[in-house]
């Protein structure tokens, strides 16, 4: 096997892809493990397939049906809401509300901001919650606002939220991996992303961009779903929408299946708030006034 001593800096220098240097001699585990034997490598695998949440590997439906059993839900300050997503915003899963400027969106989760923190028994689930504000709406007054309503000290509730305001798409993914070490903690049981295009619509404008867009908002969303099943969270994301919202949402695809696991419209007509749900993979769409 050959290593970087076998050829000079140019020709380093001139290396651009994989083949490249595999064409060097340089192959995955030179790369990666420098210095490491493939025995070793493999130990280091073996070892990390343990440290693997159990879903990694094979596992029978009854061994996911005790998992699924750590879900819980996250009232919405709404019953009429609550009825709808069957008790609340679930853990272990992404809940997408979309709709059009001002029709309550921040609102909802800055409300379930607050709520999360309650005890079980009165809609919460008795942890912290992760905001990651993308268009700077979220305010702290607004929270101690509404902590007031449910009886909860307002400071408290603001020292059991982290913020974090990202700047653009690359900051926001940044941002969410840095995540990962404190729901390794168990504190936190609510991950709120207000709004999730807002900064890739900036990053990425036109149809020429729209290939590289894609992949990487599929690349954030395979992360929140990944973060949401194996730290137990529940994972709240707003999108706004400009017209037609069942063509424009977020996980809309050609064929209309969308991924995530509930949606939900929001609409503002006259003095009426509107909210439509499709729930994907258990009912029908739900239409209620709120």
């Amino acid at each position: 096997m050959a290593n970087t001593e076998d050829f000079g800096d140019d020709d380093i220098d001139g290396i651009v892809d994989v083949d490249q240097l595999q064409q060097h001699g340089l192959n995955y585990l030179s790369l990666v493990c420098s210095g490491f034997s493939e025995q070793k490598t493999e130990k280091v695998k073996d070892a990390a397939t343990k440290c693997a949440p159990a879903s990694y590997n094979f596992i029978t439906a009854s061994e996911l049906g005790h998992i699924r059993r750590k879900v819980c839900r996250i009232s919405t300050g709404s019953k009429n809401f609550d009825a709808m997503l069957g008790g609340g915003i679930q853990t272990m899963s992404i809940t997408e509300v979309f709709g059009e400027f001002r029709t309550g969106k921040s609102q909802l989760s800055m409300t379930a901001a607050v709520i999360c923190q309650l005890p079980k028994d009165h809609g919460g689930a008795e942890g912290k919650v992760a905001y990651i504000d993308t268009e700077g709406t979220f305010r702290p007054e607004r929270i101690k606002q509404i902590s007031e309503r449910f009886g909860v000290d307002g400071d408290a509730a603001c020292e059991n939220i982290i913020y974090g305001r990202a700047l653009n798409s690359e900051h926001q993914l940044e941002l969410l991996n840095g995540l990962c070490q404190n729901f390794a903690t168990g504190e936190f049981k609510l991950l709120i992303v207000d709004s999730i295009m807002a900064c890739f619509r900036v990053d990425y404008c036109g149809r020429g961009e729209l290939s590289e867009r894609q992949q990487k908002l599929g690349q954030m969303l395979s992360k929140l779903s990944h973060m949401s099943e194996e730290f137990n969270v529940a994972v709240l994301m707003t999108n706004q929408v400009q017209s037609d919202p069942g063509a424009s949402a977020l996980f809309a695809g050609a064929d209309g299946r969308k991924p995530a696991m509930f949606l939900l419209m929001l609409q503002l007509r006259g003095f009426y708030w509107y909210c439509s749900i499709t729930c994907v993979v258990a009912a029908p769409t739900i239409f209620i006034v709120y």
